[in-house]
Order: structure tokens, then C-alpha cells, then sequence
């Protein structure tokens, strides 16, 4: 009963301080994320990124978000990404007013597509014509 006793308590405390390694983890994220948010120059909006908590979704995108960042791409080279979102979080780019055809595209971080320019975002890509 003593070494049952002891093997409990004992598991107890493991897994009490893999929940005081992941807090302490995650609080300093956190505050490393709002730091840097304050002092990113190309961070305009003063946020660490352009996702915030929600309580209902768990994330969603920033309304009136503007970040830039360097970026590599495929072939290795570095360029700037400029990311920004409009009043509800969207992406911001070309004119909504247009006639042209529009496409609302519904997905996942994938699709929000932040290491892709606002000037040329992936979606454009859906609305060319097929040969």
C-alpha cells in the first residue's frame, strides 16, 4: 500500500511539472511575442502577429493588421512580405468595387497565406481562365 501510495504521488508530481514547464513556456512566448510587437519596425499595427486569441474560436485573424517581414522563397532568396488585413481580418488587395470576377476562398492557415505579399496573394490564381 506504501509503495502504491508512492508511485502515485510520485507520478503526480511529473505531470505537475510538465504543466508548470508548459505554462511557464507559454507565458513566455507571450511576452516575448508582445515585445517584439512594440518594437518590429515594419509592424505598423503593434501586434506580434497577425492572429489574436478568440474565445470562441481559439484564433482568428487581426482586424486592420499591417506587418512586414523578410521572407525566403523557394529558390532561397529574401524578400519582404507585407501582410494586411482589412476591418473584419480579411486580406486586403485589388479593388472590391471591380466588376471583375471575385472568389472568396474559405480555409484554414494554409489559405490565410501569411508568408505571401499582399500585392500578390495566392487566390488570383484561381481566377485565370483555363486554356
Amino acid at each position: 500500500m506504501r509503495i502504491v501510495r508512492r508511485v502515485i504521488l510520485n507520478s503526480l508530481l511529473i505531470l505537475l511539472a510538465f504543466a508548470a514547464f508548459f505554462v511557464a513556456g507559454e507565458a513566455a512566448i507571450r511576452l516575448y511575442r508582445a515585445y517584439a510587437a512594440r518594437h518590429e519596425p515594419g509592424n505598423r499595427s503593434k501586434q506580434a502577429s497577425p492572429l489574436e486569441l478568440d474565445p470562441k474560436l481559439g484564433w482568428r485573424s487581426c482586424a486592420r493588421y499591417v506587418g512586414t517581414w523578410p521572407e525566403r522563397d523557394a529558390q532561397g532568396r529574401e524578400r519582404t512580405v507585407r501582410y494586411e488585413t482589412g476591418e473584419y481580418g480579411f486580406r486586403t488587395f485589388g479593388n472590391p468595387q471591380t466588376s471583375k470576377v471575385k472568389v472568396l476562398v474559405i480555409g484554414d492557415s494554409c489559405t490565410q497565406a501569411v508568408m505571401f505579399r499582399t500585392t500578390r496573394p495566392s487566390t488570383p490564381e484561381l481566377v485565370k481562365p483555363c486554356p
